[in-house]
């Protein structure tokens, strides 16, 4: 699951939350169906919003299945990180557990 979400085809309008910015021409984005009554601001038909919406659908309740108290309990840190693989982190910020996909260490970069 997640492993690769299918994108409409180019040309094809979705809506989406930007969530960081790189570089110009290297964004992180997330698909977000429009919630409740509300419209997207897309024009153009999303074939592939049925099955990023089931995808977000299945995160948010592995999100909240972590987030359950003693879920880490009889699991033992990792001491290491693997590139490509998802693995659960801890946010001191929101005193929460979020899966994450790790894609490698950044050298010279502030940490916050």
């Amino acid at each position: 699951m997640l492993s690769h979400t299918n994108l409409p085809g180019e040309g094809v309008e979705f809506d989406v939350t930007i969530t960081q910015i790189d570089q110009p021409d290297f964004v992180y984005i997330q698909r977000v169906p429009p919630l409740g009554d509300k419209e997207g601001l897309a024009l153009d038909e999303d074939p592939t919003l049925g099955e990023a919406t089931a995808e977000l659908c299945q995160l948010e309740l592995m999100v909240q299945r972590i987030n359950q108290p003693d879920y880490f309990k009889n699991l033992l840190p990792l001491t290491t990180a693997s590139r490509g693989k998802f693995e659960c982190c801890s946010w001191a910020k929101f005193d929460s557990y979020f899966i994450l996909k790790y894609r490698g260490f950044m050298r010279n970069q502030k940490t916050h």
